[in-house]
């Protein structure tokens, strides 16, 4: 199932309302009826359909930068960890760690997820809603 492999809809929804733009192979479709549906598709459908990025984990990890600078602190760094908890499944989790000499605080926000798309994206929106990334 494709839905395993990209940002689920309400992700995708929260993304475009901030400016996140930019093209996938995949797109969700609401259509007036209330339903959902995942297509590949190259651009949008019809007006009459709401249509939504569905970005895969690669296309969202490549709009992640690989380390963050901000203003008077160290550079962070990218890492990308599977987790596994007692008696859970597995999750993955994104995080922008310091250099370990550092006293700055890592970024981070509540990304841990099933899905590694979905977790790219809780952090694509952290960063974009803090103003670390974007216009």
């Amino acid at each position: 199932m494709i839905e395993k492999n990209i940002v689920n809809f309400d992700l995708s929804v929260n993304l475009i309302k901030l400016g996140v733009d930019e093209e996938s192979l995949f797109y969700w479709h609401k259509y007036k009826n209330g339903d959902l549906g995942c297509h590949a598709y190259w651009q949008r459908m019809s007006e009459e359909i709401e249509s939504y990025q569905a970005y895969t984990a690669t296309e969202i990890l490549g709009m992640l930068p690989c380390t963050l600078m901000i203003k008077n602190e160290d550079e962070k760094y990218l890492t990308v960890e599977k987790e596994f908890f007692p008696d859970e499944d597995e999750y993955f989790y994104i995080v922008y760690y310091k250099p370990i000499d550092s006293s700055q605080p890592d970024i981070f926000s509540n990304n841990y997820d099933k899905n590694l798309a979905n977790s790219a994206a809780k952090i694509l929106i952290y960063l974009v809603e803090n103003g670390i990334v974007g216009d």
